[in-house]
C-alpha cells in the first residue's frame, strides 16, 4: 500500500489512537509512527454526522468509518472481519468497505506482505 503512486493514504486521529492502543510491543509503535508520517489525517467528523440507516457498527468503530464517509474516501481498508465483516463488500456512502487483500486483487496488484 504505501508503495502505491496513485493512493492516497488517510487515517483519522482515532484510527491512529485506537492502532496505538492496541499495539503493546514498542518496536510495532516505532513503526507505526514512522508510517503516520506518510498519510494524510483527516479531520473528525462533526458529531451531528450519523451513519445511515440500516448500517449496524460497534459503537467504538463507527467513527472510523463516520471518518472515511466525512475525509470523501473511496475506500476503507479493515482486517477487522469481527466488526466490519457483515460491510466488507459494501459500500456506504461513497466508501467501499473491504479488506487490503481485497483492494489488491480488485486492483491487479499482488500482495507481497508478510500476512497477505
Amino acid at each position: 500500500m504505501w508503495n502505491l503512486t496513485d493512493v492516497t493514504l488517510v487515517s483519522s486521529s482515532y484510527a491512529i489512537a485506537e492502532a496505538e492502543r492496541n499495539l503493546e510491543d514498542g518496536d510495532r509503535r516505532v513503526r507505526l509512527y514512522r508510517l503516520i508520517q506518510q498519510i494524510e489525517i483527516a479531520d473528525e467528523p462533526p458529531p451531528a454526522v450519523r451513519l445511515p440507516k440500516g448500517i449496524e457498527l460497534n459503537a467504538k468503530d463507527q467513527p472510523i468509518l463516520l471518518a472515511a464517509i466525512h475525509a470523501k474516501c473511496t475506500h476503507l481498508l479493515t482486517g477487522d472481519h469481527r466488526h466490519f465483516g457483515p460491510l466488507l463488500g459494501r459500500t456506504i456512502n461513497g466508501v467501499r468497505v473491504v479488506t487490503v487483500r481485497a483492494y489488491l486483487s480488485d486492483r491487479n496488484i499482488q500482495d507481497e506482505s508478510p500476512d497477505g
